[in-house]
């Protein structure tokens, strides 16, 4: 049974029954990407690791029109003291807070945050997020290097701390059917927590952590990175990280770096699989439309 957009369902509704009672009719793909500080070091106490960095999180949807909102839960990112107060930030080009709907806060359990993004609902429809080439946010190759995440929505960004590696916990969401005046929930597909640490750090899955020498970041080491070096080269210990070729933590750019680099000169490793892990869709549905409530506050629509 699909609902009218008169209907506020899901992440919009207050109806747990209407929602039970909805057949899900398209797949989204969710994937949280974590870009560390300082790759060599993101595990590693010894070297001054676990660090920092920041994280993005995208979507895919198998829907015709995309995905009309979506509900996260994610732990150990930074800076959220409340309602909307912190350092989470919407992509412009998808939902924010200015013609959408676009909000977070504490779940109060440990460091957790709830992240709702949808469609408002009562305005020009935000239609095709997720599926693809020429809709609204997408990036047209991952920035971890797996074809499989090519073609993925930003829906939004923020910054992580030492406190731990960001993680999903829960993710649930709403799709705009073959008719965009309806809308249903959607099914869960793959969900992938991935970062560029190191290989050495043993965080990644085998193939999709960073090599040595890689100060580009771009999966191999090659000419370029060896250029970064040279670059670089010889300076002494101060701030210098793994994007200027400091691939031993040590601040300075040296000898014992060109070494690590020359280990894997020149490599070109293959493009990772999608890593798939088992988030699940939020505790209850209740939770969904909890979320669904503030937005009916926010706008008191009549329906």
């Amino acid at each position: 049974m699909k609902m009218k957009r008169s209907v506020i369902l899901s992440l919009f509704a207050a109806a747990l029954t209407a929602l039970c009672a909805t057949t899900a009719e398209a797949t989204v793909n969710v994937q949280l990407n974590l870009f560390y500080e300082d790759p060599a070091s993101a595990g590693d106490p010894n070297m001054g690791g676990p660090v920092g960095g920041t994280w993005q999180l995208l979507v895919q949807s198998t829907a015709t029109n995309g995905i009309a909102g979506i509900v996260f839960v994610v732990d150990n990112i930074d800076g959220v003291v409340g309602p909307n107060n912190g350092n989470v930030n919407p992509n412009s080009q998808v939902f924010d807070e200015t013609d959408s709907i676009f909000k977070f806060q504490p779940t109060g359990v440990g460091t957790e945050v709830e992240i709702v993004a949808g469609d408002d609902l009562d305005g020009p429809l935000v239609l095709g997020v997720g599926t693809g080439s020429g809709s609204p946010g997408n990036r047209a190759v991952d920035d971890l290097r797996s074809s499989f995440w090519d073609h993925s929505a930003l829906i939004a960004s923020g910054a992580f701390g030492a406190n731990g590696r960001p993680e999903l916990i829960s993710v649930g969401a709403n799709e705009f059917g073959a008719d965009p005046n309806s809308i249903s929930p959607a099914t869960n597909g793959t969900q992938s927590v991935r970062g560029d640490a190191a290989e050495v750090q043993g965080l990644e899955a085998t193939g999709t952590g960073l090599l040595l020498g890689d100060a580009d970041r771009d999966g191999d080491v090659t000419i370029a990175d060896f250029g970064i070096l040279q670059v670089n080269f010889p300076l002494a210990p101060g701030s210098l990280t793994w994007n200027q070729a400091d691939f031993d933590s040590d601040g300075d750019v040296t000898i014992a770096d060109f070494g690590l680099l020359q280990v894997t000169f020149p490599a070109t490793p293959a493009s990772p699989p999608p890593i798939t892990s088992n988030v699940p869709e939020p505790s209850t549905i209740a939770m969904l439309c909890v979320a669904g409530l503030a937005v009916v506050s926010r706008r008191r629509r009549t329906l």
